[in-house]
Parts: C-alpha cells; structure tokens; sequence
C-alpha cells in the first residue's frame, strides 16, 4: 500500500517514448500525447455519466445543465454534494493549488477530487480555489464539511463530474494526475493506493486518453505538465481537436497572442449572457470552451501567459447540445 504523501508527484524524467498506447494522437521530440479506446476493460459494466455546472458570480446560484439545456438553480454546493452522495469510496485524492493553510504557485493549477471504489471511478474537475470534497469516516460525502468558501464566491466558476468511470482504468487516470503535479491536501485518503509507474508517468509532457466506454469515445481527459511551457488551448486542445475554439476562462493578466483575433482559430470570450444575467469574463473565474464540431473543454487552465509552466488539465466532451447551450451564453 502507498502513503500518497510520500508519493512525489513533482518528480519529472527525461523524454520517453510509450509503445502500449496503439492510438497515437501527437508525437515529437519535446511532445508525447497519445489516446486509446478502453471498451473492452468494463469488467464491472458502469455507465459512464457526467454533470456540468456554472456557478454564477456574487453567489452560489449557478446554471445547470440537464442533458438538454441550463437550468437556473440557487446553491452549487447541493449540486456538488448531491453528485457524490449514497456512493461509498474507499479512496479519494483531493487536490488543489490554493488551500486553507497555503498556496502553491508552481506546479499544478489543478483543482478536483478523484474518488474511487472497487467498481467505478468518480472524478470532480472545478476551478474554485480552496474547495475540497470532505468525506466521513465510513467515505461517504460530509455534506456539512463540504462548502464553498464565502469569499470565493465573488467570481463565476465551472465543475464538471464524472461517474462510472471503469475502476479497470485507476491506473492511467492516477498518471494523468501525476503528469499535472498536483497540491494534494493532507487529508486525502490513499489507503490500498496502487502502483503509481511515476516513470512513465513523470515522462509525458502531454496526454490525452479516452475515458468513455463507447465504440465511438465521447469524452477525454487531457493533461499538461508544468514542464510543458504551452497554452493548453491553442497548442494541444485545438491542434489535437481541431475546431474553432471559443474560451471563457480568467483573463487578468498576461494574455495569449490573438486572444481577441476573430481570425483565430483560438479566441478568448469576453462576455456571459443567460437570459437577464450578464457579466464580463474578468468576473468569472471559470475555465471552459467550446468549438464548432460539437466538442466542450472544462478544466482547469487559464489562456494567460503565465499559466504556460503550470500543470492542469481537463476533459473534451462531445455533446451537440452542451456545446450549443455553451455557445449560446457566449452569444457565437
């Protein structure tokens, strides 16, 4: 068994080449991304599921997406909690850049909590510093431990959660983390955690493999090391996706080139607009995208300059009705 503490997530190794992945995406001297389809390793047959949510600035009234449109609700913390409830973990890493005691600034930007069972994988992905998923004793969800601090309430911010992932892939999706180096909170439970290869793990620069359970894969986990001094957007999102991409992310500070270019094919959004609810993007602290294929990004990275050497991620979904109600709220 493996003390997560002592597990050095930070440690990196020279380039390596991995011949198992036999659905090469991306490959050169100083990149190495790969994908592969995982449908026949279901053994436990889960049905991968996943829930998205905008939380709106000055709140916690968010938007939330039933499959077909956003739908306004009043506290995102219920919907945090509610996603994790009655479903029993024997494990779970939160991890975070900001935490109550201290930050980090290098490394990681990574915010979420991966949680997993003897059958299925669970895996919240957000943006709101200081946030961590709180479990009890007997690893169900503490709903009166798990809270948003008030003062990150100010900002908007983004979750996406994942469910049913196949415990059959523990072993990959705990590289993808290893590959993002995040700041995990002491707290975490890591008991009966498994091998972690930080070899292979600490040698990819950038990854991205399929986590859905479909002949056709429709949803995608991507991660950049902070080693990697990219825009996740424009250097592997679009080039690996393809697609115009529209970003509503945070955008103080150092900006990408073009970032407002409409000739781009990667474009900073500038505005939020939900019926009679509008802000401007400096007041949302989310970090998502859509393009023009019918594909949705929801992570962790901001499109700045200075986000280039740190470590995050997220998932691509392809959904034509998520991306239509993205693209909406953007007014594209």
């Amino acid at each position: 068994m493996y003390d997560l503490q002592k597990i050095d997530f930070c440690r990196f190794h020279p380039y390596y080449t991995h011949n198992n992945y036999n659905m090469g995406c991306y490959s050169s001297k100083n990149l190495l991304s790969s994908c592969y389809d995982i449908t026949s390793i279901n053994k436990n047959k889960t049905t991968l599921e996943y829930k998205v949510a905008l939380k709106l600035p000055h709140g916690l009234q968010y938007l939330d997406f039933d499959g077909n449109t956003f739908i306004y609700k009043t506290d995102v913390t219920d919907w945090v909690t509610s996603a994790f409830k009655n479903k029993k973990f024997t494990n779970y890493i939160n991890y975070n850049d900001e935490h109550d005691d201290k930050m980090c600034s290098v490394g990681g930007h990574c915010k979420g909590c991966f949680a997993w069972n003897d059958k299925e994988i669970c895996w919240l992905i957000h943006s709101v510093p200081r946030f961590m998923v709180r479990f009890d004793n007997e690893g169900f969800v503490d709903e009166k431990k798990t809270h948003i601090y008030h003062s990150e309430e100010i900002y908007g911010q983004s979750f996406v959660f994942l469910s049913g992932i196949p415990i059959e892939q523990l072993s990959e999706l705990l590289q993808q983390l290893a590959i993002m180096k995040p700041f995990v909170d002491k707290d975490s439970s890591t008991s009966s955690l498994p091998i972690l290869s930080l070899e292979v793990a600490g040698s990819f620069q950038i990854n991205s493999i399929a986590i859905s359970i479909a002949h056709e894969p429709t949803v995608y986990h991507i991660a950049k090391s902070p080693k990697n001094h990219i825009d996740i957007f424009s250097d592997m999102i679009q080039t690996t996706f393809g697609g115009k991409w529209h970003c509503e992310t945070w955008i103080r500070g150092h900006h990408c080139p073009d970032h407002f270019d409409i000739n781009s094919d990667v474009i900073d959004n500038k505005n939020i607009i939900f019926g009679e609810i509008s802000y401007s993007s400096s007041h949302d602290h989310s970090k998502y995208a859509c393009n023009d294929a019918d594909l949705v990004y929801i992570g962790d990275l901001n499109r700045m300059t200075s986000q280039y050497g740190r470590g995050g991620g997220g998932v691509i979904i392809k959904n034509p009705k998520l991306n239509k109600m993205m693209r909406a709220i953007m007014a594209l």
